[in-house]
């Protein structure tokens, strides 16, 4: 009996996982719901209930899940991490940088390779205006996913606060290259790239 209520709940899973992508949090948030009353020690559908509260800015109850979801007794460190980091980025949305930075050392803590842990607590840093902490943690980050797009692109933003012009437009040109961008995003980024080498231009 229990199988068959573990396959249900993977079928749930799958269809929150997927409302998500499709930015439908409220069915995503449903999805789950009945997932974990299927297996209520879900660490799996605690955790995409939670992000799909993100989605829809419902900062409080995501924080919620995540709480709980640390408590269980199947979660492993990876998990605890990977919550940890989740939870930080809730906080900082919710505008509680002390409590993102806290949550984002803990999670670095439990897995020191977590490149994500890094770039959160880096972008955490920028909005405190401590642009060479920032860089520093998005070093890491590139340091243990070279494929860490976002690292790029936070490093040359950094870059271009501290005046340093020809890193950011190098840091972009890789975001271009390994970011699974759009075509507004790339054309936002190329259009941030020609205005910087522009600007070298007209100061060289």
């Amino acid at each position: 009996m229990n199988w068959i209520k573990n396959y249900i709940s993977r079928m749930y899973h799958n269809w929150s996982e997927t409302y998500v992508q499709r930015g439908q949090a409220d069915r995503a948030i449903d999805a789950s719901t009945k997932a974990l009353k299927l297996t209520p020690n879900s660490v799996t559908c605690y955790v995409d209930r939670g992000m799909a509260y993100m989605q829809k800015g419902a900062y409080t109850q995501a924080i919620q899940d995540f709480d709980y979801a640390l408590k269980l007794p199947t979660i492993t460190r990876q998990e605890k991490a990977e919550l940890y980091a989740r939870r930080g980025l809730a906080y900082l949305y919710m505008g509680d940088t002390s409590a993102a930075i806290s949550d984002y050392n803990l999670a670095i803590f439990m897995v020191k390779s977590l490149s994500m842990a890094y770039v959160y607590r880096g972008i955490a840093e920028m909005s405190l205006d401590n642009h060479l902490a920032a860089i520093t943690d998005f070093n890491q980050a590139i340091h243990y996913d070279g494929d860490n797009f976002i690292a790029y692109r936070r490093r040359g933003d950094c870059q271009v606060k501290l005046g340093n012009i020809r890193a950011a437009i190098k840091d972009y040109w890789r975001y271009v290259e390994i970011g699974t961008l759009n075509a507004k995003q790339r054309d936002e980024i190329c259009s941030r790239i020609n205005q910087l080498e522009t600007q070298l231009c007209q100061t060289a």
